[in-house]
Order: structure tokens, then C-alpha cells, then sequence
């Protein structure tokens, strides 16, 4: 009976873990898509920290990930005249 309810809760806490995990591949869409936005909108560095932020909640977030280095590598960034 104790081995039973081990397994169940070992499970439970997988599917919990798995669940978070999608939480955050979620959130890194999100926060590239805000990202996608800013730059449409000309606001360089607020993208750039969402991208960042895309890659803190998944760093194999491959498209994010295309799109910082693309952005730091070709953008235009801030300037002040």
C-alpha cells in the first residue's frame, strides 16, 4: 500500500514538473512575441530584455534565441542626438 501511494505521488510530481516546464516554454512564446512587437514599434531595447527574458524561461527557445543574436548582431539599437 505505501509503495502504491509512493509511485502515485512520484507521478504526481512529474506531472507537476512537466506541467511547470510548458508553463514556461508558454511564457518564453509570450514574452517573444512581446519582444516581435517592441521592435515593430521601434522600442530596440525593451525588445531585446524580453528576448532575454524569453531565454531565462527557455533557453532552448530556438526562435528567441535567432531572433537576440539577429537583434544584436543587425539592429540598430538606441541612439540619443
Amino acid at each position: 500500500m505505501a509503495a502504491g501511494r509512493a509511485i502515485a505521488e512520484a507521478a504526481n510530481a512529474e506531472t507537476a514538473k512537466e506541467r511547470f516546464r510548458q508553463q514556461l516554454r508558454l511564457a518564453s512564446r509570450s514574452d517573444h512575441a512581446t519582444a516581435e512587437d517592441l521592435f515593430r514599434k521601434g522600442n530596440w531595447s525593451e525588445g531585446v530584455a524580453y528576448l532575454g527574458r524569453a531565454l531565462e524561461h527557455d533557453p532552448e527557445n530556438p526562435a528567441a534565441a535567432a531572433h537576440l543574436w539577429s537583434a544584436l548582431a543587425y539592429g540598430t539599437g538606441t541612439t540619443e542626438h
